[in-house]
């Protein structure tokens, strides 16, 4: 009798443990995504490149995600694009979109790739061909180029009034991440300050060029600039006229 109650005891006192343990079992969560569309438009009058891809989350966690496409010609790496960073929920899908302009004719690929949540999906290369660049005015004015840890401000002016400007750079490291940027209307005359995230890692002071195009083709302006972090007073300053150009 007394061994039985001891038997009742103990497996009174095993069987919560082994239900404790049955709940703190949990699925990890599935990170994976699928691009669902490509688009890429080439225009026959100059050499704008519009870039579209739809990418859709179809894992069960939400995640940080970008387009990158690196242009090439026959031979060499031409222009590396990114487009800006988005979170994408379980089951939802979203839009990047990158915009670049090439000066010259030619045969060129486009090789593109998502990075989300660490990982890594290359969907392959697309072929274009530019015919005829046109011949773009050059009527944009690039002034106070300043950097941050996390962003490359500078003011823009514009010898005409002109909508959908698309602003990008070339010339970076490999390593660093750099977006684009694009102003709905810019008056004539009037400055106003651009603002292009990045993330220059590792960092180094070096010389970039600045690219900057409408959407319709008619107006294109490149310059060289070289990058430099500011100073605590550089930046306090700069502060005060961004606010300054805002107002005027």
């Amino acid at each position: 009798m007394k061994k039985n109650v001891i038997l009742l005891l103990t497996l009174a006192l095993l069987i919560p443990a082994i239900k404790s343990t049955a709940i703190n079992v949990s699925i990890p969560g599935v990170l994976k995504g699928e691009v669902n569309l490509v688009f890429l438009n080439t225009t026959n009058t100059s050499g704008r490149i519009k870039t579209k891809l739809e990418f859709d989350n179809i894992g069960s966690i939400p995640f940080k995600s970008r387009l990158r496409s690196e242009i090439f010609d026959s031979e060499n790496l031409v222009y590396t694009f990114w487009s800006d960073e988005k979170i994408i929920n379980p089951s939802e899908k979203k839009v990047f979109t990158v915009q670049s302009y090439i000066n010259r004719t030619g045969d060129f690929l486009s090789e593109l790739r998502i990075y989300y949540g660490g990982e890594i999906l290359d969907y392959g290369n697309v072929s274009f061909k530019i015919e005829n660049i046109g011949s773009p005015k050059d009527i944009f004015k690039i002034s106070r180029v300043r950097a941050s840890e996390d962003y490359i401000k500078f003011d823009l002016e514009s010898k005409e009034e002109v909508k959908d400007v698309i602003v990008f750079f070339s010339g970076f490291p490999k390593s660093w991440i750099v977006e684009q940027s694009k102003v709905k209307s810019l008056k004539r005359g009037n400055k106003i300050p651009i603002k292009v995230n990045y993330d220059p890692v590792p960092w180094s002071n070096i010389k970039l060029r600045i690219h900057i195009f409408s959407e319709d083709g008619k107006f294109y302006s490149e310059r060289e600039v070289e990058l430099k972090k500011q100073t605590i007073v550089q930046r306090w300053y700069n502060n005060i006229l961004d606010l300054l150009v805002k107002l005027i």
